[in-house]
């Protein structure tokens, strides 16, 4: 069996698939649910105006994993919470918003996941 992947998860059981998931890099999963971290911040992007929102996973007691939200100014975390239920779902809504000064980089300008994830991870919950 040839199998090509780009982006996906395979897991694969000798000549069978057994599951596909998207890219678990850019998703949260709940029991039930999972939502793309892309979809969150393109989407508080067009209802915030925050172009430099990054979503990432937070571990969730509740759910297994959350989403945490860090953005360079302020932002009104029920609206936020909201307006993403509304347009993407419940498992959209961020547990958690951390307010940075600047925006982790890497040398190619993108977003240090690692270090935003850690950052989130070691935040308290807003919510």
């Amino acid at each position: 069996m040839a199998l090509f992947c780009t982006d996906t998860v395979l897991d694969a059981y000798g000549d069978r698939i057994a599951a596909i998931a998207p890219d678990l890099d850019v998703v949260a999963l709940r029991p039930g649910h999972e939502v793309a971290l892309d979809d969150i911040e393109r989407a508080v992007r067009e209802l915030s105006g925050h172009a430099d929102a990054v979503a990432v996973p937070v571990a969730s007691a509740k759910w297994g994993q959350s989403v945490a939200l860090i953005v360079t100014s302020g932002i009104d975390h029920d609206d936020i919470r909201m307006r993403l239920t509304s347009r993407l779902g419940p498992a959209a809504a961020p547990a958690l918003i951390v307010l940075v000064e600047r925006m982790p980089r890497l040398a190619s300008g993108k977003p240090d996941l690692v270090a935003l994830t850690a950052l989130a991870a070691a935040s308290t919950p807003s919510r």
